[in-house]
């Protein structure tokens, strides 16, 4: 198992002031031309990749050729299709087109109109939070956004299904189970078991304050599917991280940090963030945030049944207890706050959202 969600010093150098990609840090600090209140989210993946997001999509990958060191853009069709002065595609040399990449890059970002379905439901939340909490953050103990859309990987197809299958497996029957069985009287719909869990993981914050990772899953409050199913999702997600740091830990630390360490240099996360010197598998915990909730939503009961089903079976995931207490914070009118105790009022219809 694996976390390489970093670039090569080569690579990391064109982000740097005076690189051929520095406007591309540059651009964090700006919004999109046609969404003001959104900005342009910079990570970084391995294989010498860097992604610009604008919420769910992504209007630039850039990727380092590390044999010969050119760099090629390209990006989701919606966008490929605006910047016609990009040279999709082709091989750049940064060193000698360096004054073409800056001038097409500024070009581009400045001129981009984002995909009608980028901000829908939970994009724009991921994006609010991932650089509220990275280049936005704002006191030394606040959370640390330190990366989105996360996929552990695997040294083959082979050590990825021993691992990650059971967990699949497991949470597909969670899903059947509340899918068939006669108590949940067929409120949660059909074929539940035929997707129950995605590969990525929406985001991983790291929390000076409590000294953990949170695993975390974003839903948008207009989603009753999605907030009533997180439960088991984030069970998944962090008994993923729990044994990848069980049985990797030098790996997994290392993976973080050096991402860290980059974003560092880059200024997208400040220079005060110290994460620890080792790892252990409670440290990483799950947590739901769901935006603009809807307080008179059947969800909330719904959630509430789920999350003890989950509790029931989590055993056999071998990772601990995961979803007791399971922390679920509200995104509203950019403010994060917590939801524990009022959800559970809300699923008895104790109280409505006006009196949070």
């Amino acid at each position: 198992m694996h976390y390489e969600r970093f670039v090569s010093d080569e690579c990391l150098s064109l982000l740097e002031p005076g690189g051929a990609l520095s406007h591309l840090v540059a651009s964090t600090q700006t919004p999109w031309a046609k969404d003001r209140d959104v900005f342009p989210d910079l990570q970084l993946r391995r294989d010498d990749t860097i992604m610009l997001y604008a919420g769910l999509t992504r209007p630039l990958r850039v990727c380092r050729l590390k044999k010969s060191g050119a760099i090629r853009f390209s990006a989701d069709k919606f966008y490929e299709r605006q910047g016609r002065g990009m040279a999709w595609g082709e091989r750049l040399e940064p060193i000698r087109s360096e004054a073409r990449v800056g001038v097409d890059l500024k070009r581009y970002l400045k001129s981009v109109e984002l995909s009608p379905s980028a901000l829908a439901k939970e994009g724009r939340a991921q994006n609010w939070l991932s650089r509220r909490y990275g280049v936005g953050r704002r006191a030394a103990d606040e959370w640390v956004a330190i990366d989105r859309e996360i996929v552990i990987g695997y040294q083959d197809a082979r050590e990825r299904e021993s691992i990650w299958r059971p967990i699949r497996e497991w949470a597909k029957e969670v899903a059947r189970r509340l899918q068939n069985d006669s108590e949940y009287s067929g409120k949660y719909g059909v074929a539940l078991g035929v997707k129950a869990i995605g590969q990525e993981l929406d985001l991983l914050f790291w929390d000076p304050a409590s000294q953990c990772f949170w695993v975390t899953e974003v839903k948008d409050g207009s989603s009753a599917k999605g907030v009533y199913l997180s439960p088991l999702q984030v069970a998944a997600y962090t008994a993923i991280w729990r044994i990848f740091t069980r049985d990797y830990p030098t790996d997994a630390l290392n993976g973080i940090s050096r991402l860290v360490d980059q974003k560092k240099r880059l200024g997208l996360i400040a220079e005060d963030v110290a994460l620890p010197d080792g790892l252990l598998p409670e440290m990483f915990r799950p947590l739901v945030v769901v935006r603009e909730p809807n307080s008179r939503s059947t969800c909330w009961a719904r959630l509430q049944e789920v999350m003890s089903l989950v509790q029931s079976l989590e055993d056999d995931l071998k990772c601990g207890p995961i979803v007791g207490n399971l922390p679920v914070w509200q995104l509203s009118d950019e403010r994060l706050t917590s939801l524990d105790d009022t959800w559970q009022r809300w699923a008895s219809g104790e109280i409505a959202a006006s009196e949070v």
